[in-house]
């Protein structure tokens, strides 16, 4: 005996279902953040920075002339920010936490040093509780948009507003002491930066003028490696597009 008109329904709702779903578009769940696998390496440098994600009114980013580069003569831009400061209490609470001396760390209180790759998460539970170190990148603008460039005044930054923070991280064959087989890894903060519309646009007047120190860029020019007249844009500038609301344990 065949199935009666009412007892069809069940199977012509799930047929209809089924349809739907897949006429809707495909919406791939998101991959969590995944971190450099660290713990089986005897040592590491750490080089922990805040970088900031400066748009103009067309959504491009704001790049500098790297300083310290074009004291030698080359040309590359990165983002606007640099390396993170802890405080003479941050700097004994790592050594004894991470079991470094003072002989591991590059120049004052900065947060670059070497330490043993199993002790990263340590580290990183220490870093994400913004205690003892800096936690805004409100010094290297200052330093690098006054003091450096002279792009801007400090009349020019005041109201200045950092958003909320995202992490990106960079494992890299570099260590400036040239010690074989030690790999940098790169620790970044990547905020939000909005500044009150004349200092935007006095930045966005700089940034026409020849030879300026300040450039935007769109994404695709910093997924390229340079401008689009041709001006190398360092590979860290990716941090400003893939940055994650998190920081994941390393591996």
């Amino acid at each position: 005996m065949g199935l009666g008109k009412d007892e069809w329904k069940p199977f012509l709702n799930l047929k209809n279902h089924i349809k739907n779903r897949n006429e809707r578009p495909y919406s791939p769940i998101p991959e969590k953040p995944k971190s450099p696998e660290i713990l089986k390496l005897p040592e590491v440098r750490i080089s922990a920075a805040s970088f900031c994600r400066i748009k103009d009114a067309e959504g491009k980013l704001a790049l500098l002339v790297n300083h310290s580069r074009a004291k030698k003569g080359i040309t590359v831009l990165s983002p606007i920010g640099g390396g993170l400061e802890a405080t003479q209490e941050g700097i004994d609470m790592i050594k004894d936490l991470l079991d470094v001396d003072e002989s591991t760390f590059e120049k004052g209180n900065d947060l670059r040093f070497r330490m043993p790759g199993s002790n990263i998460n340590k580290f990183r539970e220490w870093f994400l509780s913004k205690q003892q170190r800096e936690s805004t990148p409100h010094r290297e603008i200052d330093e690098e948009l006054i003091d450096e460039t002279g792009l801007l005044d400090s009349e020019d930054l005041k109201d200045i507003q950092c958003g909320e923070v995202s992490y990106a991280t960079e494992l890299a064959d570099f260590n400036p002491q040239g010690i074989k087989d030690l790999k940098s890894l790169r620790i970044l903060e990547v905020f939000d930066v909005k500044f009150k519309p004349e200092t935007l646009q006095k930045l966005a007047k700089a940034s026409q003028e020849p030879n300026s120190k300040i450039h935007f860029v769109t994404e695709e020019e910093i997924r390229n490696g340079k401008t689009n007249d041709g001006i190398e844009i360092a590979k860290v500038s990716e941090s400003l597009l893939d940055s994650q609301a998190e920081l994941p344990e390393f591996k």
